[in-house]
């Protein structure tokens, strides 16, 4: 138990290139990123199996979908974690360190960029899935 040694966490990335564009902060698009890796890297009993996909989603959003096979997070919680310093409090989590500030940090970037975040149960339903909607850039009249 206890806090994961990140470097034993596999990441795969899956990608699937867009037709459209996302306009954003790379900075703050790393931050929020990075974020919910971390998350998804800590919150773990075992070795952390971490799957990032990106792919269109729709017309309006580009998905970044970050699944583990942690822990999970309660569904009558995956609000509340993403305000500041919230945390899910019970003996299963505290044995993980952090502020509380991860997916908080994630929430804020999305907002900032008109996207949203949303939590969900791992299909395996074993973890969790963090889903980061990027809006695209609309595209420019031409002249």
């Amino acid at each position: 138990g206890g806090r994961q040694d990140m470097s034993a966490a596999s990441i795969e990335i899956f990608t699937n290139d867009p037709k459209q564009t996302v306009k954003a902060s790379p900075y703050y698009v790393r931050k929020a990123i990075a974020a919910v890796l971390s998350n998804a890297a800590r919150f773990n009993d075992k070795p952390a199996q971490v799957k990032v996909r990106l792919s269109p989603f729709s017309e309006e959003f580009y998905r970044v979908a970050v699944e583990d096979n942690g822990i999970g997070i309660p569904a009558d919680q995956r609000v509340d974690v993403l305000a500041p310093f919230y945390q899910v409090d019970n003996s299963t989590t505290r044995k993980y360190n952090g502020l509380g500030l991860g997916l908080a940090i994630a929430n804020s970037v999305m907002t900032l960029h008109n996207g949203k975040i949303e939590l969900k149960e791992a299909p395996s339903g074993k973890g969790a899935v963090a889903e980061l909607y990027f809006p695209y850039t609309q595209p420019q009249p031409t002249a």
